[in-house]
């Protein structure tokens, strides 16, 4: 996937920059990496996009989550109105935001009783999300950013990850939007049954997310899959993005050549998600936001990186040697 000729042209560029070598650190990579999925070292991250996926959780029905689902519905209209957070950050990064409805009101099944979905549900799910990342592509778009809404999707996705990574719950599941001790060890039990009764340590990814999984992560995770088949670059926000990441490289590796990192999450469990994908965020600024809020500060960071790489005096502009 990954044009090794672009790179390379890439780091040829930065290395005739009038700067100490490599002194921007992993910025340099991401930029090199940019150059691979797009095929040409001149990079460009406009026009820019984020996708919210927005769905609801039937597991919230377990006390888990400190809102309701009809949260889920006012903040998703928020986003569709341009008045939530995501819509104030994304306009100073001149990003397009799309609400992608995957269930606001179709909440999955509570999968402390039965699996979430059925493979078929989870199936349409992922399809859905690998059409909007291509379409997403077809018009135009350079590069997005991912991001959720979703009342009880820390829930899914710490049990997503724990049961892709054979994690202890007791060490990886966290709080999410402010659970007190009591409702965290709660959630913490819920998600340990819930691996153990469907048997999903070890089991197919596809059968893990079915069962306790959610329409916006299986959403996320077919968007990672459609990017790699149109050479669309994301970026990945915390740990629900992260867990639809995970997903995806569980059922097609290669994937993980256009994925991004942006923030470290809270969430113990993305800790090793990312160790997983072989990604280290740049931005560590406690955050815990979702809706793909740290996702969307990359474009700036990546900005002000490309500034450089395109702007900056070489040495042998300056008259001077390497």
């Amino acid at each position: 996937m990954l044009d090794e000729a672009s790179m390379r042209k890439a780091k040829e560029k930065w290395d005739q920059i009038a700067k100490p070598a490599a002194s921007l650190g992993r910025f340099e990579s991401f930029v090199e990496k940019l150059a691979g999925i797009q095929g040409s070292a001149d990079v460009r991250i406009d026009p820019r996009c984020v996708a919210v996926f927005c769905a609801s959780n039937g597991i919230v029905e377990e006390g888990v989550s400190a809102s309701p689902n009809e949260v889920t519905r006012i903040v998703s209209d928020n986003v569709e109105r341009g008045r939530s957070s995501i819509n104030a950050m994304a306009e100073i990064q001149h990003a397009d935001v799309y609400r992608i409805d995957m269930g606001i009101d179709t909440p999955t099944r509570n999968f402390a009783l039965a699996p979430a979905m059925t493979e078929a549900e989870a199936g349409r799910a992922l399809q859905k999300g690998r059409e909007t990342a291509v379409g997403l592509k077809e018009k135009g778009y350079r590069i997005a950013a991912q991001g959720e809404v979703g009342m009880g999707n820390t829930t899914t996705a710490s049990a997503v990850i724990c049961a892709l990574l054979g994690l202890d719950p007791d060490r990886f599941v966290g709080r999410g939007a402010g659970l007190d001790t009591e409702r965290l060890m709660h959630k913490r039990r819920v998600i340990a049954h819930a691996i153990e009764s469907y048997s999903l340590k070890g089991a197919d990814p596809m059968v893990i997310l079915s069962c306790v999984g959610g329409y916006d992560i299986a959403g996320m995770a077919g968007f990672f899959l459609g990017a790699f088949e149109a050479g669309l670059p994301v970026i990945i926000d915390g740990v629900i993005s992260l867990s639809a990441a995970l997903l995806a490289s569980f059922m097609k590796p290669e994937s993980k050549e256009i994925m991004f990192p942006s923030h470290r999450s809270r969430e113990a469990a993305s800790v090793p998600a990312l160790e997983h994908l072989g990604l280290r965020p740049v931005i560590d600024a406690d955050m815990a936001l979702g809706e793909g809020t740290g996702a969307v500060l990359m474009f700036g960071l990546l900005d002000t990186v490309l500034n450089v790489y395109r702007k900056t005096a070489t040495y042998a502009e300056l008259g001077l040697s390497c």
